[in-house]
């Protein structure tokens, strides 16, 4: 039995280890696969002091021809406004999360390798497509797709030119599909050639360096647009990556330093008990084993031969579980990878590199815990050997290391998960200001959106439909910016705020609260284009009341209470809600319902009201709830990563115990025997073996409260909105280990002290 311990927990040790080093070493080495990859960079834009990875659609070709260090240059663009984006083939109609509109310089500044078809033929056809392989195999099946048609959203018919390989993993550029930046006025609710919209990225090629540029780019730029009040500065590729998010960067996908340092310090830390524990482990068969060391001595075994022979079966024994750690890698990979902020792709564990490196540590992992005990016993005297096993396996000073080491990782494991869940907790029972509990929405597409008021006449008159509203966006969406002309205090300024524009519905809707003022007056014509501001609006201008201040002439005729419309991780910003309902991108739908079952029947009446009018109609019902929920994905899976973590750290520590607890009895068995004798109970012989383990816990506790305090309290920075670092999240913590290592250790300390003292007084 302690054969198969030890190679289950060097096996989960191993698994833990190569697969938390197979996704770091693909984030460090994210986008290497570009040719240019050293060359790339995105133009960002400072405005005030908060910089914006948007930029207007000109600056692309004003570049080019102002700036010759500058060789390329290209716009991508994918839907600003989250309206719902889907293909049609064969009338089927297909969701797609990430399109894109770009130029034909696009696929000379990025490397992405194709599958099929040809890249150059979008360059003079302004109705082609470009599909990566998933989307294309989603859509036709396997029938080659170059060559054949979609329409998207409903307008135009574009034909299939090439398909791209699936993009790696550690791709930082994520999409499907690929349209020409030709079309993206129909797509899109912003005009070209407009200085004033910011809603596209700009990618540049250049060898240039980026400190050089940015000054020239933003002098010569401010020199002919006086009045723009922009700083422009470049960021390379490799540099995005791992930058802090912003609510405008729609297109990058994002890896975590701090998360690649936690993975990090977890593998290390895993690798090291589990390396240890195998040295403990086999010390500790191996001293079962003395006699038969003994007798081997006896008949002439040389003390290389006795060297081979261990060290052969400690390579032996950590090969196997190298291969058991290989099909728990397999076995386990999807669990694991649907954690990941990152996924990575299967075929980066079954690439030779990976079970070259695999077998490596394996061979190394064998050989370390091999060595020390050959050379032990190997070059004890044959009397020595025979005569006690104590002489042998005498516990070490770092055992008491080690064990304090493998107690305060566990702590500081503990501690942090219980935290980050503490936190997600908070975050899903947080008051945001407005009911996302009842709430649904419709994502409008064209179709939708031409018909829009008749929809929202219908779908009010459904039972248990309390409220209807539309807007440009829904809270957790990325709102759009307004420079505004503001006066206060008696003085005009500009002032940069967040914007949305909604029909009169909006605040009964979302459960919104008028603490100054009133709400919009769908009888009220003259309301139209006036507005609602939020509280963080007005104490920007440090005023008290809303007559103080108007919005490009109009009036503000209410103060809404402060509502989180984005995501826990930033305060509440000044926000201006105008009566205007131009361009809605969602119809949100308010319900009172008694249970669920009322919920099902109000969606399939909203599904049964849209296409009984547009029986053709591409849309879906969703919940506010799991729209709000999505936000959090990132911190979700970091919880449930660093749950599955703690679980085999504290699997890996336990058997490391059992080690060290198995040598302690062997050393004690006598003196347990005597204390029998001598009329000791069982609870005071167990005492007896435990309290040096006490002893050990208490000093790891005194290591990892600070360090598990001080890692928590970092990553709550990341969230405007955060729980307590309680002190009952540690005492919990504490006891959960205490009593796992108790339960360890008690069940060796309990067969000791309950066996019979003559077998033990005759063990030596």
């Amino acid at each position: 039995m302690v054969m198969v311990i030890n190679l289950l927990g060097l096996s989960f040790g191993l698994a833990l280890v190569m697969f938390i080093s197979i996704y770091l070493a693909n984030e460090v080495n994210a986008d290497k696969f570009h040719k240019n990859l050293k060359f790339i960079y995105r133009v960002d834009a400072k405005v005030q002091s908060t910089i914006y990875p948007i930029t207007a659609d000109p600056l692309a070709n004003w570049l080019k021809q102002n700036f010759p260090e500058i060789e390329l240059s290209s716009r991508i663009f994918t839907p600003f406004f989250k309206t719902l984006q889907y293909v049609t083939v064969n009338n089927n109609s297909f969701e797609v999360e990430k399109p894109l509109f770009v130029d034909p310089s696009f696929f000379q500044i990025f490397t992405f390798p194709v599958a099929s078809g040809k890249i150059s033929e979008q360059s003079s056809n302004n109705y082609s497509v470009i599909l990566t392989e998933p989307l294309a195999k989603k859509l036709f099946g396997s029938e080659n797709p170059v060559g054949k048609t979609l329409s998207f959203c409903g307008k135009n018919l574009f034909t299939v030119t090439a398909v791209l390989e699936e993009l790696p993993a550690n791709s930082t550029l994520q999409f499907d599909i690929l349209f020409p930046f030709n079309v993206v006025s129909d797509y899109s609710k912003f005009k070209l050639n407009n200085w004033n919209n910011s809603a596209y990225q700009t990618i540049v090629l250049t060898k240039s360096a980026p400190a050089l540029l940015n000054d020239k780019i933003t002098n010569l730029f401010n020199r002919q647009f006086p009045n723009s009040g922009f700083k422009y500065s470049l960021t390379s590729l490799s540099a995005i990556h791992f930058s802090q998010d912003s609510v405008y960067d729609l297109l990058f996908n994002r890896g975590s330093k701090a998360e690649l340092i936690l993975f990090l310090i977890v593998a290390l830390c895993v690798l090291f008990i589990a390396v240890i524990n195998f040295v403990n482990m086999s010390i500790a068969l191996s001293a079962l084993r003395v006699k038969e060391i003994g007798i081997h001595k006896i008949e002439g075994a040389t003390r290389s031969k006795l060297l081979i022979q261990l060290v052969g079966e400690s390579v032996l024994v950590s090969v196997a579980s190298a291969i058991i750690a290989l099909f728990l890698i397999e076995l386990f990979f999807p669990v694991f990878n649907n954690l990941l902020q990152n996924p990575i792709t299967r075929s980066l564990i079954r690439d030779p590199k990976f079970y070259a490196a695999l077998a490596g540590l394996g061979l190394m992992t064998g050989l370390i815990a091999g060595i020390y005990p050959a050379i032990k016993f190997s070059s004890m005297p044959v009397t020595a050997v025979l005569q006690s096993k104590k002489t042998l396996i005498q516990k070490r000073k770092w055992d008491d290391l080690l064990l304090v080491f493998q107690f305060t990782i566990s702590l500081a494991l503990i501690i942090s998960s219980l935290f980050l869940n503490k936190q997600m907790s908070y975050i899903q029972t947080h008051e945001l200001g407005f009911d996302k509990e009842h709430i649904l929405y419709v994502p409008l597409s064209d179709q939708l959106f031409k018909q829009k008021d008749m929809i929202k006449e219908k779908l009010s008159r459904i039972p248990g439909v309390v409220h209807i509203s539309s807007s440009d966006f829904i809270p957790g969406q990325t709102y759009s910016i307004w420079r505004l002309d503001l006066k206060a205090h008696g003085e005009n300024r500009e002032f940069d705020t967040f914007h949305t524009q909604v029909d009169p519905g909006y605040v009964k809707t979302l459960g919104l609260k008028i603490v100054q003022g009133r709400d919009f007056d769908p009888l009220r014509p003259s309301d139209r284009n006036k507005y609602l501001v939020n509280e963080a609006f007005i104490k920007s201008f440090k005023v008290d009341n809303i007559s103080e201040i108007s919005i490009n002439g109009a009036q503000i005729i209410g103060l809404v209470k402060d509502f989180n419309f984005y995501s826990l991780h930033q305060n509440v910003t000044p926000l201006a809600i105008r009566l205007s309902d131009h361009n809605p991108s969602a119809i949100l739908i308010r319900m009172k319902v008694p249970n669920v079952k009322d919920i099902q029947r109000i969606i399939f009446a909203i599904k049964a009201c849209i296409t009984e009018d547009i029986p053709d109609a591409f849309f879906d019902v969703r919940f506010m709830n799991n729209h709000i929920q999505s936000l959090y994905q990132k911190e979700i899976k970091t919880a449930y990563l660093l749950n599955c973590f703690t679980f085999f750290a504290i699997l890996i520590s336990c058997l490391g115990l059992f080690a060290l607890a198995l040598l302690t009895i062997n050393n004690r068995t006598k003196e347990i025997g005597i204390r029998k004798v001598n009329g000791a109970k069982i609870s005071e012989i167990m005492i007896t073996v435990n309290k040096d383990f006490l002893k050990a816990f208490v000093l790891a506790n005194v290591l990892a409260l600070p360090v598990a305090y001080y890692a928590m309290y970092r990553w709550l920075q990341n969230f405007a909105y955060k729980t307590e670092l309680s002190w009952w999240i540690f005492a919990l913590a504490g006891s959960i280990a205490l009593g796992i290592a108790l339960l360890t250790v008690s069940w060796q300390s309990w067969k000791a002290a309950t066996r019979n003292p003559v077998e033990a007084l005759r063990y030596e």
